[in-house]
């Protein structure tokens, strides 16, 4: 009976023990397989030169004490600054994981591109590994880094981006926006009015502040817009495209003035077409220069002599001159109009009418600021909402006042300015144009609803 006893207790001993060698080489070869299928991973998303970089890899279940970790070579213009190893805490959420190795490895890129790091030599106990490591991308250096202007065309003239050519005609318009990239700051930005053309700026955009402790390289790197230009060449010949002047902060601190990428420019004659404008008898004079016209009825047109012209702009100059309530000097000029069969327009801006605003615009700050003083606050209250009142009044008429106006004595509305272009709309005599642009001994301006250019000396300026 004890015989008996002693045999099944033999045989469950060795089967346990088979048991626990079995078990314990199934867990070597998982913790083997896990182990060969680590991998190094970067620490940052995006890694620059001339920075140390950091490369880590954890391994579960292994004592630091146990590990040691060879980097027996590395590529060219890499250096090893460091490997260090420590204990391995899982994170709060895991619930698997247990307590292992941290191993960091910190290199250090001396140029900017793509590298292929060599794997890492690991041994644990008498055992030995391979940990490979990702390839890597590497930016250059966000200090390195120089501001760069680029152009883009909001028009459609013929170009080509390789060979920085733009063909256009004369008298049409050239847009283009200009971008920065690579700038932590814009600091100012200028420009030179180009002869012979018509230049302005359009648009203005804000730059954002960028700071160099940035690691997301798609920040900095956008190419952020500055202004946007209109330019019009008026003559033909091969010319540059106007540049514009960019002062910008690296994100070194340093203050920089950026190249403008050059653009050659063939600008050819413009087409000899007539300009033309349909216009029914009920709408010649239904149009207006600022959307102010007044439909009036005429006589039979008579011609007008320069003693007429000169009376006429003397009565557009009254106008100009003189407070619309206490004049009949728009009265007189609608009666002249009318004798002489020209289009009518509303009062002209009174520029005493401007200064009245202006003057009441102060006295109303002024009395403001002594109702304050004297603790009136209600009064102060009402200032206030007089002043915004006459300061808009006074913005608006300022606007108004500053246009320029001139009576045409003989010549034509062009398209283009050329002496030799076909011939453009005919302007009556004593006419009353709006000048928009000045270009040289050319005016650009505005007759009814359309837009063309006339010579100075076929026109009187209104003062």
């Amino acid at each position: 009976m004890e015989k008996s006893t002693a045999g099944k207790f033999r045989k469950w001993f060795i089967g346990l023990l088979i048991f626990i060698i079995t078990a314990a080489s199934v867990h070597a070869q998982l913790s083997y397989a896990a182990i060969s299928s680590l991998r190094f991973h970067q620490k940052n998303s995006y890694v620059y030169s001339l920075t140390n970089e950091e490369f880590f890899v954890d391994i579960e279940n292994v004592s630091p004490n146990d590990v040691s970790i060879y980097m027996n070579s590395i590529p060219d213009n890499v250096e090893l600054v460091s490997i260090k190893k420590e204990t391995y805490i899982p994170p709060l959420e895991s619930t698997n994981s247990s307590y292992g190795t941290h191993i960091v490895i910190t290199v250090r890129f001396l140029k900017s591109g793509n590298y292929k790091l060599f794997a890492c030599d690991l041994q644990i106990k008498s055992n030995f590994f391979k940990i490979p490591f990702n390839p890597v991308h590497v930016f250059e250096n966000i200090q390195m880094l120089k501001p760069v202007l680029s152009v883009s065309f909001g028009t459609n003239p013929s170009t080509s981006v390789n060979s920085k050519d733009i063909t256009v005609a004369v008298g049409s318009h050239v847009q283009y926006t200009v971008s920065v990239q690579f700038a932590s700051e814009l600091q100012g930005i200028s420009w030179t009015i180009p002869e012979n053309s018509l230049f302005e700026q359009i648009s203005e955009y804000e730059v954002p502040k960028i700071s160099a402790s940035e690691r997301d390289y798609e920040v900095f790197s956008e190419f952020h817009p500055i202004a946007t230009f209109d330019w019009i060449p008026l003559t033909e010949g091969l010319q540059k495209l106007p540049p514009i002047s960019v002062v910008a902060t690296a994100f070194n601190g340093s203050s920089r003035t950026l190249e403008f990428p050059s653009f050659n420019v063939h600008v050819l004659p413009a087409a000899k077409t007539s300009l033309v404008q349909q216009q029914s008898a009920t709408a010649d004079f239904a149009e207006s220069y600022d959307d102010s016209d007044e439909d009036s009825d005429f006589d039979t047109q008579k011609e007008l002599s320069d003693n007429a012209i000169a009376e006429y702009c003397s009565l557009l100059k009254n106008e100009r001159n003189s407070i619309p309530v206490f004049s009949n000097a728009h009265k007189k000029r609608l009666e002249f109009e009318k004798s002489y069969g020209i289009s009518s327009v509303s009062n002209l801006p009174s520029r005493p009418m401007f200064y009245a605003f202006a003057t009441l615009t102060a006295l109303v700050l002024v009395l403001g600021i002594l109702f304050f003083i004297l603790r009136k606050y209600a009064l102060f209250l009402f200032c206030i909402g007089l002043l915004c009142f006459f300061s808009g009044v006074t913005v608006f008429y300022g606007l108004r006042v500053k246009r320029q106006y001139a009576v045409v004595v003989n010549g034509v509305l062009m398209s283009i300015p050329e002496k030799d272009t076909s011939t453009g709309m005919s302007i009556q005599k004593g006419t009353l144009i709006r000048i928009k642009k000045y270009s040289g001994n050319w005016l650009y301006v505005k007759s009814l609803a359309t837009y063309g250019w006339m010579q100075k000396e076929n026109v009187i300026f209104i003062e």
